[in-house]
């Protein structure tokens, strides 16, 4: 099975417990191919950061990532950065520069994106990106 790959909106949605058909179809996912980006943590930080109540709002992003596999911006992404970001600004499809970052550690892990953000993360070629 592919890696699926959750993007800032998934998790928020998990976080908030408005997800339930997302959170049915991960609970018939191996633990295994649950993942995230380091971005996407970091997103999810920031935001903590900013709730009315940061501590609640770190423990409640800590619980969910207990559950993923945090996948790291590396060389190998870097590379799939460079060619995402020429490639979208050659075909003035530009990105989000978090979206473009999530995109590409996602790209070379096979994984699959689940997001909200359909139009911008299909701009992508290569890259398989789905709602739940």
């Amino acid at each position: 099975m592919p890696l699926i790959l959750l993007d800032t909106n998934a998790c928020i949605g998990l976080i908030r417990g408005r997800a339930p058909a997302l959170l049915t179809r991960l609970d018939a996912t191996a633990a295994q191919d649950i993942c995230t980006s380091a971005i996407v943590c970091a997103e999810l930080l920031h935001g903590a950061n900013k709730s009315d109540n940061p501590t609640l709002a770190h423990a409640k992003v800590s619980r969910l990532l207990e559950h993923m596999t945090v996948l790291h911006f590396d060389r190998i992404a870097a590379v799939h950065y460079g060619d995402i970001c020429a490639t979208l600004e050659r075909t003035g499809k530009r990105i989000g520069w978090n979206d473009l970052l999530i995109a590409a550690t996602a790209r070379p892990n096979a994984a699959t994106v689940i997001t909200r953000n359909l139009g911008e993360f299909r701009r992508v070629p290569d890259l398989v990106v789905e709602a739940w």
